[in-house]
């Protein structure tokens, strides 16, 4: 039998955790946005600052909010993906009084510029926003297949799901997400306590936890993958 376990911590919501907001900034353009909130902090061996959020958390989506005049600039955003992969993603703000999150989970943060005007834009984590886990990569040669999942709610406020997916394109590298992935059926969605059932009897990719709401929280995830051997 094959275990996997993850130790995953919600991170609070905070719409300024990365960037601070700041006001009628002009250029000239390109200009770094300041990695200047609490959830920032100074690298000891080179002191410039940057977003590390830590391995063992539920990764996090990069949510922009914006006031009034707001921007319609594009942010392009470095750092690495959920699997520690360098990755850059470019999120193009949505105008005055209005928010939208990249695309991609970001684990660690190095710089982010804008290309234009802007105000009253703060960068952090939307608290409506999923967190996400790992994907763990699953041995789908295995015949016959089956996933147990032992999912045990270490500190309650959470609702989480369990993702599956069959797309096995993400698994080469800058491909951090899959294309297509559906949510496990009950006991395994919207699953509030602990649970520990069968997850998958069918050959699958792989499979991840997400949070889905609430503020809080922490589990532990035990994915144990038995089979008959390779085909």
């Amino acid at each position: 039998m094959r275990v996997i376990e993850q130790n995953l911590t919600v991170t609070p919501g905070d719409v300024n955790g990365f960037t601070v907001s700041d006001t009628d900034i002009t250029g000239p353009f390109p200009i770094a946005l300041p990695l200047d909130g609490v959830l920032s902090s100074v690298n000891p061996y080179n002191s410039s600052r940057e977003v590390d959020m830590l391995s063992n958390t539920f990764g996090v989506l990069v949510g922009f909010t914006l006031g009034l005049t707001g921007s319609a600039a594009d942010v392009t955003i470095v750092g690495r993906d959920i699997n520690g992969n360098p990755f850059t993603e470019i999120v193009t703000m949505p105008g005055a009084s209005d928010a939208v999150s990249s695309v991609n989970v970001f684990s660690f943060i190095e710089s982010m510029t804008i290309d234009g005007a802007y105000t009253n834009l703060e960068v952090g984590i939307i608290a409506a926003d999923s967190q996400f886990g790992r994907w763990v990569v699953l041995d789908h040669y295995q015949n016959p297949m089956e996933v147990l999942l032992d999912l045990e709610e270490i500190t309650d406020g959470s609702t989480v799901e369990v993702d599956i997916t069959t797309d096995d394109k993400f698994i080469r590298s800058g491909n951090p997400e899959p294309d297509t992935f559906f949510a496990a059926d009950a006991p395994f969605l919207a699953v509030v306590a602990s649970q520990n059932e069968l997850l998958e009897q069918m050959p699958a990719i792989a499979v991840r936890l997400q949070h889905t709401t609430g503020t809080a929280g922490q589990w532990r995830a035990r994915f144990m993958q038995s089979g008959g051997g390779n085909r």
